[in-house]
């Protein structure tokens, strides 16, 4: 997914007082921990800043010209994770993305106990690629 593609919703999203969230971290902190809310915020720059190394599927779509071979490319081939930012694109989305409302603890912990539940079903872990 790129920039683009979550450009107008964000917009909207922030001007109705809400804001755009990272899944990833909200999906890998165990439930006793603080809810790990980090923004997330679109950084123009030759380096994709929304990169966490192992997390990101590299896809036809988000790797640059070169990261993934023609067999790694191919229909069941398994996943490559991208190590590195050089194999990235710098504008796509990396991480997923929760819209929540501003400031609403109960609504943002309704929603970080709903997704926790979901990633620890086998099967329905989030992809990030």
């Amino acid at each position: 997914m790129s920039r683009w593609d979550t450009c107008a919703a964000q917009a909207v999203l922030e001007a109705h007082g809400g804001c755009f969230y990272k899944l990833h971290p909200l999906c890998v902190t165990p439930a006793e921990q603080p809810t790990p809310l980090e923004r997330y915020r679109y950084v123009k720059g030759e380096v994709n800043s929304d990169f966490v190394a192992g997390v990101t599927r590299l896809n036809r779509f988000n790797a640059v010209t070169g990261a993934l071979s023609e067999a790694e490319l191919a229909k069941g081939a398994p996943p490559k994770y991208a190590t590195s930012t050089s194999e990235l694109k710098p504008y796509n989305n990396l991480l997923g993305h929760v819209a929540l409302r501003n400031g609403d603890a109960p609504s943002m912990e309704a929603a970080r106990a709903a997704i926790l539940r979901a990633a620890a079903k086998e099967g329905c872990a989030p992809a990030f690629d």
